[in-house]
């Protein structure tokens, strides 16, 4: 409800006049523009459609039982299509690394119990991000992100605003940049 009442005309030029100042300010070429989003994916992957001759009465299948359990995927990409390792936040109260083992290289596990993001999780996502990208003052970059909680948080900014992240400007939103 929170999204569909803050996504206005006139937030929406917000975004859009905050995005065009950066761009002109920096001249950001597309490898140097990034989107961050997470999204939920599930341990056990549903079953699809099954295809069996005409008339046929009984058609086996295989399917788990198994629940399974629902991890967060962060991802980044660029303007140009270009896709960093992904960060996975399993519901649980330690990461181990066999979590991740088969993901791609670079890939950066965490753990949450509720296995969601959380503002104690997103600055090590973020850095992670940074060091993938080389970021730095001399080599900035632009990430967009909406305004979830985790990455609105005081950490968050004091990363941003500190030598920690010099040459990374982020837009949010709700129109801030850092």
């Amino acid at each position: 409800m929170a999204r569909a009442k803050g996504f206005t005309r006139e937030r929406v030029r917000e975004f859009y006049d905050v995005y065009k100042s950066q761009m002109a300010k920096h001249k950001f070429k597309p490898e140097r523009i990034f989107n961050l989003d997470e999204t939920g994916i599930t341990t056990v992957q549903s079953q699809g459609k099954i295809l069996a001759p005409k008339g046929k009465k009984q058609v086996g299948a295989i399917a788990s039982a198994e629940r399974g359990s629902l991890v967060t995927m962060c991802n980044v990409i660029s303007a140009t299509g270009q896709a960093l390792p992904p960060v996975f936040v399993f519901p649980r109260v330690n990461f181990r690394e066999h979590m991740i083992n088969g993901a791609p290289n670079g890939t950066l596990g965490l753990a949450s119990k509720s296995g969601w993001m959380n503002a104690e999780l997103f600055p090590p996502a973020l850095t992670h991000f940074m060091n993938h990208m080389n970021v730095t003052k001399d080599n900035k970059a632009l990430l967009i992100m909406d305004n979830h909680s985790s990455h609105v948080s005081l950490e968050v900014q004091q990363l941003l605003t500190q030598n920690a992240a010099p040459g990374l400007l982020c837009v949010w939103a709700i129109q801030k940049v850092l």
